[in-house]
């Protein structure tokens, strides 16, 4: 496989032959990037993987031209140009190899195998394309004898003209020449370079020589230890006030082996706190890296200073995110369980249905007949007879209790079809779902439904919807998401030996805001602590039980709907509250989005 891109500026050139060139290359980015080139410059180019889907294309199609990199999975590129020069057919072909500058067996290699041409990969594009014309260029030159050459305790057949091999040590002396330039460029350059990009890295970087002398600290070091000159690692403790976890002073003796690594150790890493001017300390953490020469001698040491707390920040994202593909893994299976439970309750249905509108209706009119018929019946011991038989069968009884049956099945299986729609509008939501105008009580109902049964065994929850809607424009599942995870949050927030718990969803309008207020009598929030509880890296009560989305998520998808989410103390200081309020909207002209499926259950079934 290729390193590095051939080059990162496009090229103008024109090519002086065009030619059908066959481009093999394992990386699907850098076979892409050389046909890209070649087509740009007027070639023909097809793309092979590997060597054995290059032989494959030589046996269908005619080319010019095959540029094969060198190390490939499966056929080396050697191989393939030794199998390509062994055919007659493939004289006319020309075989160009790319590798690195310092594969010089490679090199020789190729050149018994009979390749046209090599190019390193360190040259540009406008290079490669010249190159590739003079490879092109009919030539006129008979082909010498072949010749062996040993490289490397391996003897190398050379099937090549002295034109080719010119061409090749010409090539390899200008690559040297090339990388020198570029090599003394960087070193003018490299210092200035190394402190623009650690200036602008948050994880501060001091440099320290073997001596203990201070050769270099980033922007970010130098606040975090609060200081703006360079200064011997020998100050360190004295200066920074430098403590151990345990809030033990460092002691200078301690100081050498952490920071200049006079043990020999390959690498440390130890917590340190910091005496700040506000007088809190600091907790960073200190990793050092020695830098040795070849005789392994110390040089250098680089020292990393990242405080926790950015740490903690950052180890909180992934969790997040851990959650987010745990949470969208449960939607996956909700909704595949969803249409599972639906395709069979529908065939209930429609059979129930059935029964109930025809089987039903037959029965109730046979027992009328047969009433009818006792009644006209002119014998009267027969007709006692077939009174006395559909008494003791208790026919009539039957015919009503399977009415009254089939009804509470229907009305069963009309509320699993409600909550299966229900939640798989919650576990599927669209990719981009509009914003529509929508009521808050719909949210608060269909929230409250959807974490009812998981929780009503623990909490006691109200609901308490005014009759007339209060609208808003949202995204309605997303709405949801944020209302049931936020029912959530506040059925968390009881102690563990609580006994009365009871939470209220309510929902509030005044002239030109509405809200959804949350109330649950557990653990009052400090006020100092509000803003700390919604941040996203708050580890506090609300957070215990890692489940469902973070308040700060929450608070987000409120925002989202130009909304506000606030968390207080309640008046009497019994509780604490959520309230998400947002911009009253108009009625919408038609009827406003309906997130249930069926009649809405104004009362919460019991278990029974």
């Amino acid at each position: 496989m290729m390193g590095p891109t051939m080059g990162s500026t496009a090229s103008k050139h024109v090519a002086t032959q065009p030619a059908r060139i066959l481009v093999v290359e394992d990386s699907p980015t850098q076979a892409h990037y050389l046909a890209a080139m070649l087509e740009d410059a007027g070639h023909q180019v097809e793309i092979a993987r590997d060597a054995e889907s290059a032989w494959d294309s030589l046996q269908q199609l005619t080319f010019d031209l095959v540029l094969s990199d060198v190390h490939m999975p499966g056929e080396s590129g050697i191989e393939l140009c030794s199998r390509i020069k062994s055919e007659s057919r493939f004289e006319p072909v020309k075989v160009v190899l790319l590798t690195a500058l310092s594969d010089a067996l490679s090199l020789m290699r190729g050149l018994g195998a009979g390749a046209d041409y090599f190019m390193t990969k360190e040259r540009g594009d406008d290079f490669l394309l010249h190159q590739i014309d003079r490879v092109l260029k009919p030539e006129s030159i008979a082909e010498p004898p072949s010749s062996a050459a040993q490289w490397e305790g391996e003897l190398q057949e050379i099937d090549e003209t002295h034109r080719q091999l010119a061409r090749i040590l010409t090539t390899a002396f200008e690559d040297l020449y090339l990388i020198s330039d570029e090599l003394r460029a960087s070193r003018e350059s490299v210092q200035s370079t190394l402190r623009s990009v650690l200036n602008t890295v948050p994880v501060g970087v001091i440099i320290t020589r073997a001596d203990g002398t201070t050769r270099l600290a980033n922007r970010s070091a130098r606040a975090m230890l609060g200081i703006e000159e360079l200064i011997p690692v020998s100050q360190w403790c004295e200066r920074l006030s430098l403590q151990t976890p345990d809030r033990r002073p460092l002691l200078p003796d301690d100081l050498p082996t952490h920071l200049t690594l006079q043990d020999r150790e390959a690498r440390l890493e130890v917590e340190l706190l910091i005496s700040r001017e506000d007088g809190e300390p600091l907790p960073v953490l200190v990793n050092t890296q020695p830098v040795r020469n070849k005789q392994g001698q110390l040089e250098e040491v680089i020292t990393t200073v990242t405080s926790i707390v950015e740490r903690k920040r950052i180890d909180m994202i992934r969790e997040q995110l851990v959650q987010l593909d745990h949470l969208a893994a449960i939607g996956e299976l909700a909704t595949s369980i969803a249409h599972e439970v639906n395709n069979p309750s529908a065939y209930v249905i429609a059979n129930l249905s059935v029964v109930r509108q025809h089987h039903c209706s037959e029965l109730t009119a046979f027992t009328r007949k047969l009433d009818a018929l006792i009644a006209e019946e002119p014998d009267p011991e027969r007709a006692r007879a077939l009174e006395s038989l559909l008494s003791a069968h208790n026919v009539r009884h039957l015919v009503d209790d399977l009415q009254d049956t089939i009804d509470e099945n229907l009305s069963g299986m009309s509320r699993i079809k409600t909550i299966v729609s229900d939640l798989r509008d919650f576990a599927r939501p669209p990719s981009s779902p509009p914003m529509v105008t929508v009521a808050l009580q719909d949210i608060a109902t269909t929230a409250m439904k959807m974490v009812y049964n998981a929780l009503r065994y623990k909490t006691n929850f109200t609901l308490h919807a005014p009759p007339e809607l209060a609208f808003v424009r949202a995204q309605p599942v997303r709405l949801v998401q944020a209302v049931l995870n936020l029912l959530l949050h506040a059925a968390r927030s009881f102690p563990d030996d609580q006994r009365e718990r009871s939470v209220a969803l309510r929902v509030h309008q005044d002239s030109s805001t509405a809200s959804i207020i949350i109330e649950a009598n557990g653990n009052a929030p400090i006020e100092q602590d509000i803003q700390a509880i919604i941040s996203p890296f708050h580890q506090g009560q609300l957070r215990n039980e890692q489940r469902g989305l973070s308040l700060s998520v929450c608070a987000d998808i409120i925002k989202t709907f130009r909304g506000t989410l606030r968390l207080h103390p309640l008046n009497d200081g019994s509780g604490m509250s959520f309230e998400a309020t947002f911009p009253l909207h108009d009625a919408p002209d038609t009827e406003p989005v309906e997130l249930r499926t069926g009649e809405p259950d104004h009362e919460f079934p019991e278990e029974p």
